[in-house]
């Protein structure tokens, strides 16, 4: 499923990524380390640490807001 999503992405010049697929799994494999880590009695609310990764992974992705408005969308989602 991000695999798609970041290829897509790719294509369409919103992300400028040369190596799609492995920006892919990198993301897939920051979300999925989580869980090892991160308490709800820590210092960072869970809104917060989901604010921080969506601008990660879009930086993972070299991600191009001149090509869309979604990563102001997606911070204001948040």
């Amino acid at each position: 499923m991000v695999d798609v999503e970041v290829q897509d992405g790719a294509r369409s010049g919103a992300f400028l990524t040369e190596r799609p697929l492995e920006a892919a799994r990198a993301v897939v494999t920051m979300c999925t380390a989580l869980p090892q880590w991160y308490s709800a009695a820590g210092p960072t609310s869970a809104e917060d640490v989901a604010r921080q990764y969506v601008e990660f992974a879009l930086d993972l992705v070299r991600y191009q807001p001149s090509q869309s408005g979604r990563r102001a969308a997606a911070r204001s989602s948040l």
